[in-house]
C-alpha cells in the first residue's frame, strides 16, 4: 500500500512540475517580442523630434510586430497583402496610407509630407502596433 501511494504521489508531482515548466516556457517565449515592441515604441515616442524619422521608425516597428504576430519574415507590404482578410478594412487602409507616405519619405528626396497627415499616420501606426502586440 505504501509503494502504491508513493508512486501515485511521485507521478502526480512529476505531472505538476511538467505543467509548470510548460506554462513557464510558453510565457517566456511569447512576450519576448512583445516586450521588445513596447520598449521600442517608448523609445521612438520619447526621442524622435523629427516627425518624418518617427514615421519611418514606427513603420519598421509595425513590420516587426506583424512579422512576429503572423510568424512571417515577409515585408510589411507582403504581410498586409497576405493577411488582408484578417485585418479590418479601415485599419488596413490606414496602414497602407502610412506605409505609402513612409515610402515617399524614403525614396523621394523632394517629398515634403503634409504635417497634419504625418501626425495622423504616426498616431494610426502607434495604435496598430499596440493592438497587434497585445
Amino acid at each position: 500500500m505504501f509503494g502504491f501511494n508513493f508512486c501515485f504521489i511521485a507521478i502526480l508531482v512529476f505531472i505538476l512540475l511538467l505543467a509548470v515548466l510548460i506554462i513557464f516556457l510558453s510565457k517566456k517565449n511569447e512576450p519576448t517580442w512583445k516586450s521588445k515592441v513596447k520598449s521600442k515604441l517608448t523609445l521612438i515616442n520619447s526621442r524622435s523630434s523629427d516627425n518624418k524619422l518617427k514615421l519611418l521608425e514606427l513603420d519598421k516597428l509595425l513590420e516587426f510586430t506583424l512579422q512576429n504576430k503572423f510568424s512571417s519574415d515577409s515585408s510589411l507590404g507582403s504581410i498586409l497583402k497576405q493577411k488582408a482578410k484578417q485585418i479590418p478594412k479601415q485599419e488596413l487602409d490606414q496602414i497602407w496610407l502610412a506605409h505609402k507616405m513612409r515610402n515617399k519619405i524614403s525614396h523621394d528626396i523632394d517629398y515634403n509630407p503634409n504635417s497634419s497627415q504625418l501626425l495622423i499616420n504616426q498616431k494610426n501606426l502607434t495604435k496598430f502596433i499596440i493592438k497587434h502586440s497585445q
